[in-house]
């Protein structure tokens, strides 16, 4: 046998390590198994595509239009900063798909809570361009939450005094502006929802204390022997010693 024919037989017939010959695939056989693997990874695709849809179907099906009355206007004031925000994000979470993004159901939730921006708010958000839940969060608050932090706003908080002119609601709506602006403050900063309730509770207690203690004589000794134990409690008893003061000055005449 010539060396040319061995050499064809040892690459035709090729061996095991125990001598025996190895069947190798062969072409058509290879072709098949890579269409088969295509034909399955294609069938994964549709899968994951229809459990999409019918994700995307399920949360547009629970969404109503109407659901966005709740959800206030937003002009850039810090006052209203946390309750628009809160609100807007108990929408997110009920219908956002987080799962994808860029569809048309978010983008629809999306626009609708930018349309409830008005004035400033609104021109600072159209020059930004957001096109997330999160940018526009971000943005509301970068340029339209107040820029004192918790010291500060706890420091102008109990060093408020009634003015020598001012009506005590006058005084009471201060007092209350203040602590909202303290409460968006933890809200936004503090992750711990345990530690949020504390905080919330700590200083609702102290605008209590700053209002019983800040407002002019005599009237303040006498809410103060009323003892409230809240701030609309306090603004209760504020309100009765106006009508019996009205009552009385009525009756003098």
């Amino acid at each position: 046998m010539s060396l040319e024919t061995l050499f064809e037989n040892l690459s035709l017939s090729p061996l095991t390590d125990s001598g025996e010959e190895k069947n190798l695939p062969s072409i058509s056989q290879n072709n098949s198994l890579h269409i088969q693997e295509s034909n399955i990874q294609t069938s994964n695709q549709i899968i994951n595509s229809k459990i999409s849809l019918t994700s995307e179907n399920q949360i547009m099906a629970q969404f109503k239009p109407e659901y966005l009355s709740c959800v206030p206007q937003f002009d850039g004031n810090p006052n209203e900063l946390n309750r628009f925000l809160s609100t807007c994000d108990s929408i997110i979470t009920a219908f956002y798909d987080a799962t994808n993004p860029n569809n048309f159901h978010n983008v629809y939730l999306l626009n609708s809570l930018i349309g409830k921006l008005t004035g400033s708010a609104k021109v600072v958000v159209n020059i930004q361009s957001v096109t997330t839940w999160n940018e526009l969060k971000d943005t509301l608050y970068r340029n339209f939450a107040d820029q004192r932090d918790e010291a500060c706003l706890n420091r102008d908080l109990v060093l408020l005094k009634q003015f020598p002119n001012e009506k005590p609601q006058q005084f009471f709506d201060r007092c209350l502006q203040i602590l909202n602006l303290i409460c968006s403050y933890v809200d936004i900063h503090e992750e711990q929802v345990e530690a949020k309730i504390l905080k919330r509770d700590l200083y609702n207690k102290l605008t209590l204390k700053t209002f019983l203690s800040g407002l002019t004589e005599p009237m303040g000794k006498t809410i103060r022997c009323m003892r409230p134990t809240d701030m609309n409690q306090a603004l209760q008893f504020i309100i009765q010693e106006d009508n019996i003061q009205y009552h009385q000055n009525f009756t003098n005449l």
